[in-house]
């Protein structure tokens, strides 16, 4: 995604990358919410460490870290099928 700045501030509780530096936020979905868990307890076994707590909204399960270069994982599974009519 191409984001305005003050949107992607809303995302991390970090400061924006400013000058010569590279900042990222990486999303991902995978195909359940255990791949989900797997995929972020693995990182966190290996140095990364928790960015929030997961996110369960009925149709979409999410669990994010940040990685030890700094760099912040979304993973994410959902089920459209659960997807709210509206």
């Amino acid at each position: 995604m191409f984001l305005i700045e003050d949107y992607f501030e809303t995302f991390s509780e970090k400061p924006v990358a400013k000058g010569d530096t590279t900042q990222v936020l990486v999303a991902i979905s995978l195909g359940s919410r255990e791949e989900v868990d797997k995929v972020v307890n693995t990182a966190l076994q290996n140095g990364a460490y928790q960015h929030e707590e997961p996110q369960d909204d009925g149709w979409m399960y999410q669990n994010s870290f940040w990685d030890i270069n700094g760099h912040g994982w979304n993973i994410i599974f959902a089920d459209v099928s659960k997807l709210p009519k509206g």
